[in-house]
């Protein structure tokens, strides 16, 4: 099963699978002693958000990383 989302004229496609193992490395990177060890982590002051809208572009994914910024600056999903 894919998932297409599509930003203007660009059309990006994830299994569910491929989704699955890149959160699993996230999972794996957060376990990490030099994760640990950063001054922004120790202090709780990231945000995690969705890499699938990120790293795209167009106004669909533009609009949903708008959305991730107001959720992590007002605490409201």
């Amino acid at each position: 099963m894919y998932t297409t989302i599509r930003a203007k004229e660009q059309a990006v496609c994830c299994s569910a699978e491929e989704f699955a193992t890149a959160n699993a490395a996230s999972v794996e990177v957060e376990k990490l002693q030099v994760w640990k060890s950063m001054p922004a982590v120790q202090q709780d002051h990231l945000f995690k958000v969705s890499a699938r809208h990120w790293m795209m572009s167009g106004s669909i994914a533009e609009g949903k990383v708008i959305d991730d910024v107001v959720a992590a600056v007002t605490g409201k999903k």
